[in-house]
């Protein structure tokens, strides 16, 4: 290394050091004091989704009961393969999410990356092989609110550590859609319908994709998702969601 990035990286780490002195890392959720964004005991706290589940949707279905499918599944065909989600929407996994999308924590996704990627290592979806990641996309203009999509950058984290491609810009969000959060559940279908469209279809045609969303909870933002890029080329499409949204 030259010695002028030696001093650079030097001057750097002095830097960081005497403003963690003023101003002492702690944790994003907890205000514990300490080296990490998400302390031990918050991510601890983390809920996962117990079985039994459904096999399409992970709802959680009755004890004992004969079928693997949630009455609605029963019922309904969606556009992707299955849905699989790291934990629940709640707790100090819903405390995260939230400081990451409203409170524009972006080092939270690095934790949150990180544990959706060990919970992709535990092979939810079995045997089934992936090609790529395609995170949910958000509006230009709620992208340039915010300063970046939450979904992209948890995505980065799973792709670099799960060694999976990141197809970042292949599927694009064209109408600034209402938030779903907010609609009742026949209107959630009707506000994503024809949000979507794929760029540059050929990085996705004949790929096994992850659909990748912070939250998920009626899947009709997915399942819109899914459809634009089954249209699009890609062969299948699973979804993968930090959290399962609760009904």
């Amino acid at each position: 290394m030259a010695y002028t990035e030696q001093l650079a990286h030097l001057l750097k780490s002095l830097g960081n050091e005497a403003l963690d002195l003023v101003y002492p890392p702690s944790c994003l959720i907890c205000d514990t004091m300490g080296p990490r964004t998400l302390c031990a005991t918050c991510r601890d706290g983390f809920q996962s989704v117990e079985q039994p589940f459904c096999n399409v949707c992970q709802t959680a279905i009755e004890v004992g009961k004969s079928k693997s499918l949630c009455q609605n599944c029963e019922s309904r065909t969606y556009n992707f393969h299955s849905v699989r989600c790291g934990g629940l929407f709640d707790g100090t996994l819903r405390d995260c999410i939230l400081q990451l999308k409203y409170s524009y924590q972006k080092q939270l996704s690095i934790p949150l990356g990180e544990f959706l990627a060990e919970y992709l290592w535990s092979q939810p979806y079995g045997n089934q092989k992936f090609d790529g990641i395609i995170p949910v996309p958000l509006h230009k203009s709620r992208q340039s609110d915010r300063g970046f999509n939450q979904s992209e950058e948890i995505g980065r984290v799973v792709a670099r550590i799960s060694g999976l491609a990141l197809y970042s810009k292949s599927l694009v969000r064209i109408i600034n859609t209402k938030a779903q959060a907010g609609l009742a559940g026949a209107m959630r279908s009707q506000n994503v319908m024809d949000a979507f469209k794929t760029v540059d279809s050929h990085f996705i045609e004949g790929k096994s994709l992850l659909l990748l969303d912070d939250v998920v909870t009626t899947m009709e933002t997915a399942n819109e998702c899914a459809r634009v890029l089954i249209n699009g080329g890609a062969s299948r499409v699973s979804v993968l969601a930090v959290a399962r949204g609760l009904l």
